[in-house]
């Protein structure tokens, strides 16, 4: 709780808008804590997570940044199998794997809605 409170005084501070938290619960706990300190989310200060798994749940739903978790771990398994197979001769890999940006109250904004296409 104190290092929120530290956070959100070098928001003040800084006279930052927004802020990025790494997980759900941490960000959850920071809006809280901006609520009893008089900051308003989105109002005074918007706040996007990072990981989106009980993001939708917060008061305000928080626009979150989501990883792709499971193809991660089919990719991890899937070249650790391949390695496993052929330890001498596999080639290292790289891979990037984009997340999701869903946004949601917590930023001020809500998700884009798709154009239409006529035909």
């Amino acid at each position: 709780m104190r290092g929120q409170v530290g956070t959100l005084r070098g928001c003040r501070e800084a006279d930052a808008t927004a802020l990025f938290v790494h997980s759900d619960s941490e960000a959850i706990g920071l809006i809280e804590r901006a609520h009893e300190h008089g900051l308003g989310v989105p109002d005074d200060l918007a706040v996007i997570t990072y990981d989106d798994e009980v993001a939708a749940a917060a008061d305000p739903p928080l626009t979150a940044v989501r990883p792709q978790k499971h193809r991660l771990g089919v990719l991890a398994a899937e070249m650790t199998l391949a390695r496993a197979s052929d330890p001498v001769e596999r080639p290292v890999h790289r891979v990037e794997l984009w997340p999701t940006l869903v946004v949601r109250e917590s930023c001020g904004g809500t998700a884009p809605v798709p154009a239409r296409v006529s035909r």
